[in-house]
């Protein structure tokens, strides 16, 4: 039992140390994570094992990255540290649940489900890119656009992890500002208070985790 919780929590540690090193630093590679969670967490956790070693593996796979982020950022203190790893856990909650319920609360699907969460988790992620043509098109109807902005830049990991918690504001950056988002440039936004989102993802998480063990009972019983 042990080492099924110190293998996932080794692992990340290592794959963030690595992150910082590369990219110069621990705040670049805790910006990163949540790009890290949508990749691997699909893969390693919301398989939907039935044995208490089972369970213990994904819960450890699932919480890993956020105890790797609270170690990356602890020099931040311990109340922005904390403030990080719940939100990433939060987000990790949610790739597990849409990996188990897209693959029916079963581990034997094929990399259908995996890639298919990882695709939503990156689209999410990436949502603030992507809804570019979509905001411009929609020059003739404000709310609609709003409502656009909105979910693009609220529900988005990085923004809000940047933003509300590590204290970087990543839409008035050079890169994002000047080349990448027509929202960081011409609209009116807003990134919300990084508990609210974490709720979000944590109880969508949980009801597509619960939803896909349902769906694997039926097909048990079947």
């Amino acid at each position: 039992m042990r080492r099924i919780v110190v293998v996932p929590c080794a692992a990340w540690l290592a794959g963030l140390g690595c992150a910082a090193l590369a990219l110069g630093g621990a705040t670049a590679a805790a910006l990163l994570a949540p790009c890290l969670v949508a990749v691997a967490v699909p893969a390693t956790a919301g398989r939907g094992g039935r044995t208490r070693e089972e369970l213990a593996g994904e819960a450890a796979w699932t919480f890993a990255p956020a105890l790797a982020l609270f170690v990356l950022t602890c020099g931040r203190g311990i109340v922005g540290a904390g403030a990080a790893a719940v939100f990433l856990a939060a987000f990790s909650v949610l790739a597990a649940g849409l990996r188990h319920a897209l693959g029916g609360g079963r581990s034997g699907e094929g990399l259908g489900p995996q890639v298919a969460a990882t695709l939503a988790l990156l689209l999410l992620i990436g949502g603030v890119f992507a809804a570019n043509p979509l905001v411009e098109s929609l020059q003739g109807n404000a709310p609609v656009r709003q409502t656009v902005i909105d979910v693009a830049v609220g529900w988005n990991p990085m923004l809000v992890l940047g933003g509300r918690i590590l204290g970087i504001d990543l839409m008035h950056g050079d890169l994002m500002y000047s080349r990448l988002s027509v929202i960081a440039r011409y609209y009116r936004f807003e990134i919300p208070a990084w508990g609210g989102v974490a709720a979000g993802y944590a109880g969508f998480g949980a009801v597509a985790w619960l939803a896909g063990r349902r769906l694997g009972s039926a097909r048990g019983g079947a």
